[in-house]
């Protein structure tokens, strides 16, 4: 659709951050940009339900830490700048995890 329109705009829905692999969210975020003529935005929450942060083995009281993280990485990707991630760890499955105090 966004190939082939000229004022759609794209929502891709409301997004936990604290869950996503931010890197790979701000590629697919990117693609669409282009693809659709910067016409794009991201809708983020941090939700409410434990259970969703237990089952991706992400610490339920960090997460509005971790969701300034992933905003601050994405915006960065984004502007291709360099960022380091002293707090954020990401495993040989993809798993993200925080080492941030809270």
């Amino acid at each position: 659709m966004a190939a082939v329109t000229k004022t759609l705009r794209f929502y891709p829905a409301v997004m936990k951050l604290p869950v996503r692999q931010p890197l790979v969210l701000a590629k697919a975020l990117s693609s669409l940009a282009v693809i659709s003529g910067n016409r794009v935005s991201l809708d983020a929450g941090l939700g409410p339900w434990r259970e969703d942060f237990t089952y991706n083995g992400v610490a339920f009281e960090k997460r509005g830490k971790l969701m300034d993280e992933c905003i601050e990485i994405i915006r960065g990707a984004l502007r291709r700048s360099e960022r380091t991630l002293p707090s954020l760890e990401i495993d040989r499955n993809g798993s993200m995890r925080s080492t941030a105090r809270t």
